[in-house]
């Protein structure tokens, strides 16, 4: 199919096909919704119907990569950006990096965490959702509400000149796989 499209002069089609999903049958090209609208005007302009592009397409005997597309709408990306943004901030002014946060600081990182865990935990049971995304709104969520909470619990008491007293710091980053984790450490 490359081959013919390039010689019909779209070769930016080509060239995003090969970027966007190289090895992709016609099927799978067709329903993605980047490479999915260009492909369909160019196969009406042709007067191919999907299932003749597809009869046309040869194998050579390799599939390829198993692609899995995932798609993240354009409001639930600006949301986990938005607040697991708050989320990590909340995290960091209630661990102390910048002092004895306010209450109010420490409500917001409540509240921030729960409307992290409620997107995440959303797009979990969705089909077709980054679950790697929502992993990381529910974690996200949870390590900014337990720090708030233990924030929340700590104001108004007078420091301890112990250091045995129990220390929560908050624990997040990438695995060796790159994938995100977060969590709480409880030291005593």
């Amino acid at each position: 199919m490359a081959f013919l499209i390039q010689s019909t002069g779209r070769g930016d089609l080509v060239a995003a096909v090969a970027r966007r999903m190289n090895f992709a049958t016609v099927t799978e090209m067709a329903a993605d919704p980047v490479v999915g609208p260009a492909l369909a005007r160019w196969l009406e302009q042709q007067g191919i119907n999907l299932a003749e592009a597809q009869a046309i397409q040869p194998s050579y005997g390799y599939d390829g990569p198993s692609y899995e597309y995932v798609y993240i709408s354009p409001e639930y990306a600006a949301a986990s950006a938005g607040f697991g943004t708050l989320n990590v901030l909340s995290v960091v002014a209630n661990a102390g990096a910048f002092g004895d946060p306010s209450p109010a600081v420490s409500s917001i990182g409540v509240m921030s965490g729960l409307i992290g865990i409620g997107l995440g935990a959303g797009h979990l049971v969705s089909p077709n959702h980054s679950n790697v995304l929502g992993w990381t709104n529910v974690a996200l969520g949870a390590t900014s509400m337990v720090t708030s909470v233990v924030s929340l619990s700590h104001h108004g008491r007078p420091a301890q000149a112990t250091s045995a007293a129990p220390h929560f710091s908050p624990v997040c980053g990438l695995d060796v796989r790159a994938v995100p984790y977060a969590g709480v450490s409880l030291t005593f």
